[in-house]
Formats: structure tokens, sequence, C-alpha cells
């Protein structure tokens, strides 16, 4: 429950600090330019943080990923994202209550002429970038510290390049807390159906072409495995295999 309930203030952590911002600066009639100077920011605070609880996914998209790759037990997806999924309507509550409904609550809107397929397939990509960061991060030579930089850097490249076009969500709870209390659910399957497979092929890439053939330490040793129900300290995360 504890894991649980990081994802859950975790993303509700995320989805108040992006969305508010967006929120904000359309109250101030400011650039909306710092938005992934935010992205980056929090982000990296939530690895460092909730890390070693949860492992900080606070996106389904990347626990789909985390789950293919096997490094997340199957009974926990369904929690995990669930968790996700509430802590973001919890935050476009909190938003709601004390701006009010401003700028669709920082619902991600395509822009005319990136909406459907075209939108779906930008967010394919910059989910790929995001996943392919995460997945890299189990690899036995990455560096446990550097993890929160790697994940928030690709985080925040996707959203400076994206919104823009498709509107840069990268995680369908991102786009799910906006649209459910603001009861807008247009063009919304784009932030599920393009994260997810932008995830399924970073996974698939991490795994067969740079995971699978990992060197064992010394000559005739076995990779380490950690036990099934044991958590596991990987790239400065405590994730549960």
């Amino acid at each position: 429950m504890r894991r649980y309930l990081a994802e859950l203030v975790g993303t509700f952590t995320l989805v108040l600090a992006v969305t508010g911002c967006l929120m904000v600066d359309s109250i101030l009639h400011r650039s909306t330019a710092n938005v992934p100077v935010v992205v980056f920011l929090v982000v990296m605070s939530l690895v460092y943080t909730i890390g070693p609880v949860s492992g900080c996914n606070v996106n389904p998209a990347v626990t789909f990923g985390i789950f293919l790759l096997g490094r997340m037990r199957g009974r926990d997806v369904i929690p995990y994202i669930a968790a996700q999924l509430a802590g973001a309507t919890a935050a476009s509550l909190v938003l709601l209550a004390v701006l009010g409904n401003v700028d669709h609550l920082g619902a991600t809107i395509a822009h005319p002429g990136w909406g459907g397929l075209r939108g779906a397939e930008i967010e394919a990509l910059l989910t790929f970038g995001l996943q392919l960061a995460v997945a890299m991060t189990f690899h036995e030579k990455f560096q446990p510290l550097a993890t929160g930089v790697a994940v928030a850097a690709a985080l925040a490249v996707g959203a400076y390049w994206g919104a823009p076009l498709s509107g840069g969500s990268i995680n369908p709870a991102r786009s799910f807390g906006p649209a459910l209390v603001s009861g807008d659910f247009s063009d919304f399957w784009i932030y599920v159906v393009g994260p997810l497979a932008g995830s399924v092929l970073a996974t698939l890439c991490a795994r067969y072409l740079l995971l699978a053939r990992a060197e064992p330490s010394r000559a005739g040793a076995r990779p380490n495995k950690a036990a099934p129900d044991r958590p596991q300290v990987v790239g400065g995360a405590r994730l549960h295999v």
C-alpha cells in the first residue's frame, strides 16, 4: 500500500505542478515557455523522493513498459495505474477549487493539424524517448545517481517540442485528470494510444537490443537476479520485481 500511495502522491504532485503552471500562465497572460523547466524540476525531485518507495512511475505508459521488461509483478500493474489516475484526478479537482476552470484545467489539446493519428504518432515518439531512458536505468553499468537527471531531461525535451504540436502529454494520467474533471474527452484517445505504443516500442528496443546480452561481471559468473518478491535498487529507485 505504501507503493501505491507513493504513486498517487507522486502523480498528484506532477499534475498539480505541470497543469497548474499552464493555468497560472493563462491567468497572467504569460508565455508557457517555462513549462519544460517545471517538468524537469518536478520529475527529478519525484525520482529522488518517491523513487526509493515505488520506483516513481507516475505514468501508466511507463508502468506498462516496466512490466514488459519483466521488472514489475503483474499484480502491481493495475493498482499502480489506478493510483496514478486517482492522483491526477485529485490534482485537477484541487486546481479547479483554487484557480477555477481556467484553460481547460491545463488539459492536453492537440493544435490544429496535429490531432488524430498524427497526434498519436507524435505522442508515441515522445514517449519512446522517455521510456528508453527509463529502461536503460536498469542496465548494470548505469550510474544510480544519474536516474533523476536522465528521466527528467527526456521528459522535459519531449514537453518542449511536443507541446506546440500534439500537446506533449507523454502520460495518459496527466491527460486523464483534467479531461475527467472538465468533462471533455475530445481526442483523449491520442494520449492513451500514442504513449502506450511508444512505451512498447522503446521497451522492445531496450530489452532485445540493449539489455538482453548484459555481460557477467566475471568469467563464469551469472548475472544477479533479484528474488521475485524482493525489492531491487535499480537506477537509484527501489523497484519491486
